[in-house]
């Protein structure tokens, strides 16, 4: 029978998720990808607890006419705002979490399929930030050069080089995140540098996800 890990995929945006997850596709082992982003935004559907919440404290306008959150309204609320995206978070970060608890034991409670084991990974930019990293067994972190990753969002979400910038000062910077991977105390952690060749990078996920799964290295 094979081992079954639950993985925090930490970074912030441009750091290279995206490309770790990549390289996890079409392996031998089970892989499994649960996205806090697409959790938070099931959140602002019709219908669900953080609606209404969302509404009393931001006012009716974040309402869009299906009865659910105007994500861009709300946007550029909280956007900027360092007291109303708390307001925000406090709300929303805890339903993210049960949604990805609930995720994640549904996935635990499948068959395995794979004598090869299971990686489930839990996918979040704020991961340390909102203590989901209570749900995981280990903490993967992306990082990348600032300058690299303003490049790669510029392109990606195409971006002019102010929009970018603040994107990125909007989010902790590496020092900082390196500093709060000391308060993991015993929760095994790694940090993978994005910014090196692609197959470079691609071929030390799949080590690490061999190691993590006890499979023999080839």
């Amino acid at each position: 029978m094979g081992t079954r890990k639950v993985i925090g995929l930490w970074g912030g945006i441009g750091s290279g998720k995206t490309t770790v997850c990549s390289a996890l596709e079409g392996q031998p082992f089970r892989v499994d990808v649960i996205n806090a982003d697409q959790l938070g935004h099931a959140a602002y559907a019709p219908g669900e607890a953080a609606v209404d919440e969302i509404a009393a404290a931001f006012g009716s306008e974040v309402r869009a006419e299906d009865g659910g959150i105007n994500r861009r309204a709300l946007g550029a609320l909280v956007f900027g705002s360092e007291a109303k995206m708390k307001t925000l978070t406090d709300i929303v970060w805890p339903i993210i979490k049960q949604k990805a608890r609930q995720r994640i034991d549904e996935l635990k409670a499948s068959p395995l399929q794979s004598d090869q084991g299971q990686l489930i990974i839990l996918e979040a930019a704020v991961l340390l930030e909102a203590s989901w990293d209570e749900l995981v067994d280990e903490v993967w972190v992306t990082m990348v050069d600032e300058a690299i990753a303003k490049e790669r969002i510029m392109k990606r979400n195409k971006l002019d080089e102010d929009a970018a910038t603040k994107r990125l000062s909007s989010q902790m910077s590496n020092e900082e995140r390196l500093a709060k991977l000391k308060e993991l105390h015993s929760l095994p952690h790694v940090v993978i540098w994005t910014n090196r060749e692609l197959s470079s990078v691609e071929n030390d996920v799949l080590s690490l996800a061999r190691k993590t799964l006890n499979l023999t290295l080839d």
